[in-house]
């Protein structure tokens, strides 16, 4: 079973990010449980469940296996999700909000690093490297290879051609 805490402050790539897992996870035959939390403003996160014994979609705080956070002001408000050695996937690029509010993005990475001994941090030479990939897909393979979905690559990649093909144009 896979806890995974998924959060940002872009919405639409969260879902997009929910997307190509769910679609990887039912592609390899794994049950999903998913609960999707929209605070004020932009701010949201998903709890996604997988496995075959997930009955209820709601993570406890400190069971989550995997954090997918796509902004880090969200990371470090959700860190009391993860388990003791869990892993944390950042985006590190911020969305700054539109009134000053004294919010560093910058600060935040560093007490992330401080708190968490499995940080990946998905830096924007990451996202050169696979072609200029939207951050949805980079971020969801980045899970991948944090081994905590329990789903081969080939499902991830599958869903993502699906997910294209059929006509998603969310790229960032």
């Amino acid at each position: 079973m896979s806890n995974v805490i998924i959060c940002g402050v872009r919405k639409e790539q969260m879902d997009f990010v929910v997307r190509i897992l769910t679609s990887a996870c039912l592609y390899g035959g794994r049950k999903v449980r998913i609960i999707r939390h929209v605070t004020e403003g932009n701010t949201s996160s998903c709890h996604f469940r997988t496995g075959e014994n997930v009955f209820f979609p709601v993570i406890a705080p400190g069971q989550a296996d995997l954090i997918l956070a796509l902004e880090p002001g969200e990371a470090v408000r959700e860190l009391h999700y993860l388990k003791k050695d869990g892993h944390l996937i950042l985006v590190p690029e911020a969305v700054m909000p539109e009134k000053d509010c004294g919010y560093s993005p910058g600060t935040c990475v560093a007490f992330l690093k401080r708190r968490v001994k499995n940080l990946h941090i998905v830096s924007s030479e990451d996202m050169r490297k696979t072609g200029e990939g939207p951050t949805a897909v980079v971020s969801a393979g980045a899970a991948l290879q944090a081994g905590e979905l329990g789903i081969p690559g080939e499902f991830l990649e599958k869903a993502v051609h699906h997910i294209f093909a059929a006509g998603c144009t969310y790229a960032s």
